[in-house]
């Protein structure tokens, strides 16, 4: 600290839920998905809960996502771009979330959308 610099006050933890949302980065038939689309995302989010954090598509930082088909134990694999959003916690949240996860299903052509959430202290 620089001499005469002052130590901020910090306010106390606010309760929120962070939110986690896996997308693919292309279709089912390996179709790469356009750039604008992942944008649009961030966007939505960034406008309903001011901000929002994602990786790059087709970056170091896309992930892969793997599971098996629970009725056939088919392996499937998906490169995923992740998305994290600090939300209030509120049934408006809720609502949100469960409308936007079923909008971007179709958008996204997919039969699930892995979504999460933790309720976490934000300082």
């Amino acid at each position: 600290m620089a001499q005469g610099e002052k130590l901020g006050v910090f306010k106390l933890a606010e309760t929120k839920k962070l939110f986690y949302l896996y997308l693919p980065l292309a279709d089912n038939d390996g179709n790469l998905f356009p750039e604008a689309m992942f944008t649009d995302v961030a966007t939505e989010l960034s406008e309903q809960f001011g901000g929002s954090t994602r990786a790059r598509p087709m970056s170091a930082t896309a992930l892969l996502g793997e599971w098996l088909e629970p009725t056939t134990g088919e392996k499937f694999r998906d490169d995923v771009i992740g998305y994290f959003v600090l939300a209030p916690i509120s049934p408006e949240t809720e609502t949100f979330f469960t409308n936007f996860k079923l909008t971007f299903m179709k958008r996204f052509r997919q039969e699930d959308i892995f979504l999460i959430a933790h309720t976490v202290e934000v300082y």
